[in-house]
């Protein structure tokens, strides 16, 4: 396989992989189907990947001509970060009288906008596409059925709500960004949950909800794959929080 880099911007990589016949023979039992030819292309671009030393943030978007066995490959990758992107961020404490709880969570609000700052990348622009459009009409359709549920009326011609669909997108994408700053937190710090702590958590779930944690498992899987992914989110923020200096 040869490959050819066409471009590299931001957290974005661009290049096309160059098969041969046999190569294209060895993974599949006489029949190419698509499924081969995506497996072949994930595993190939991510030994590119390597070489640059870079990590996926999802699988690579790849459109494969059969004619000359190529793929363009497009990949969006974690953000490159050093320690100085996510240790060291001032925040200033906002007074008021708020609770514990609530200044924690104002916190770590303002501590996700230096974040996303303090880092120059994009999200690519199929996520703009699909999720960013499909996650804002969800959460656009669920403030509408609220204010219907209050009894209130809203006009779709009313400047007012393309202005707050707009603020939709925004948080949106706010959060997507997010989610990508600490998956790369959590590859560069190394950070994991253990079994025990898997069912720590799950026993927590237990007794918020008032039921057995053998129904907390069938609700999220024996694995607690949900409950892991959330929990190692909450170690990459309460890294960056512990190492901040707050004012």
């Amino acid at each position: 396989m040869k490959t050819k880099l066409i471009s590299k911007k931001k957290n974005h990589v661009m290049f096309t992989l160059v098969f041969t016949p046999d190569e294209l023979k060895a993974h599949c039992d006489g029949v190419l189907t698509a499924d081969v030819v995506q497996t072949l292309i994930v595993e190939s671009s991510g030994k590119v990947l390597n070489e640059l030393g870079l990590k996926a943030a999802a699988p690579p978007a790849s459109e494969f001509n059969e004619e000359d066995l190529t793929a363009a490959v497009t990949v969006t990758c974690l953000p490159v970060l050093e320690e100085k992107h996510y240790k060291g961020i001032v925040l200033k404490r906002v007074k008021g009288p708020l609770s514990t709880e609530e200044a924690e969570a104002q916190l770590k609000d303002m501590l996700i906008d230096k974040l996303i700052e303090s880092v120059d990348f994009d999200l690519a622009q199929t996520v703009y596409e699909n999720d960013v459009k499909m996650l804002a009409h969800g959460l656009g359709q669920q403030m509408k059925y609220e204010a219907m549920a209050r009894g209130e009326f809203l006009n779709p011609l009313d400047e007012g709500m393309d202005n707050r669909m707009r603020e939709i997108e925004e948080e949106v994408v706010k959060q997507l960004k997010a989610e990508l700053l600490l998956n790369a937190i959590i590859q560069a710090e190394r950070l994991d949950v253990t079994r025990e702590e898997l069912e720590e958590g799950a026993k927590a779930i237990s007794i918020r909800q008032k039921m057995s944690v053998e129904m907390v498992k069938d609700f999220l899987g024996d694995d607690l794959a949900a409950l892991r992914k959330d929990m190692l989110t909450k170690k990459a923020l309460d890294l960056v929080l512990v190492n901040a200096i707050i004012q």
